[in-house]
């Protein structure tokens, strides 16, 4: 679940300079400042997440809600492509990082409620080494994906990234899926044994 939450919120890392160069013609400047919306959203969404959302919607609520978040707004993406909309795309991306900081979020905190004193530092530290693995897969598969789709469509950028951006819709589908399955409860008793 989680390797396809990250599959899925991450992928766009590498995908969405490019494309909005490549598809929305935006110079060099205005692609890199796609970084700063989505960090913004994040950010903000983790803060509000610690302080308000988590004791009010709980975890898994709040999981879901950034992931169902997250697939219109990539839809939104690629239509911002399509009507060749930079503010739109702009938009886009700081919702993207919204979704995407509600699931860290959660996610973190499961973690954190899965652990006990003897072992948080341990699983913490598993936890981190596997967010940079998954982001690392993440951009490497992502960068894979759109050059495949490249060869697959004749080099038309918006289909490339646009499949690109439906795998990783695919990827959240998958990831809720799993957590329906997820019985948090159940691993706890395990942890106090």
């Amino acid at each position: 679940m989680i390797a396809l939450t990250l599959l899925g919120t991450q992928m766009q890392d590498v995908l969405m300079e490019p494309y909005a160069g490549l598809v929305l013609g935006m110079d060099v400047a205005a692609t890199t400042q796609l970084t700063m919306f989505w960090g913004l959203g994040a950010l903000a969404a983790i803060l509000v997440s610690g302080l308000v959302l988590i004791p009010w919607l709980g975890l898994a609520r709040l999981y879901r809600l950034g992931i169902v978040l997250l697939m219109p707004l990539f839809a939104g993406v690629v239509l911002a492509g399509m009507l060749q909309q930079p503010l739109l795309l702009q938009r886009c991306v700081l919702g993207l990082g919204l979704s995407t900081g509600l699931a860290a979020a959660s996610l973190l905190a499961q973690t954190v409620d899965f652990t006990s004193t003897q072992s948080a530092g341990l699983l913490l530290g598993v936890w981190g080494l596997g967010f940079q693995l998954g982001r690392a897969l993440a951009n490497l598969l992502g960068a894979g994906l759109v050059d495949g789709l490249n060869h697959l469509t004749g080099e038309v950028a918006l289909l490339a990234y646009g499949g690109a951006f439906a795998i990783e819709c695919a990827f959240l589908i998958g990831a809720l899926l799993l957590f329906r399955r997820l019985r948090v409860g159940a691993a706890s008793v395990v942890n106090e044994a």
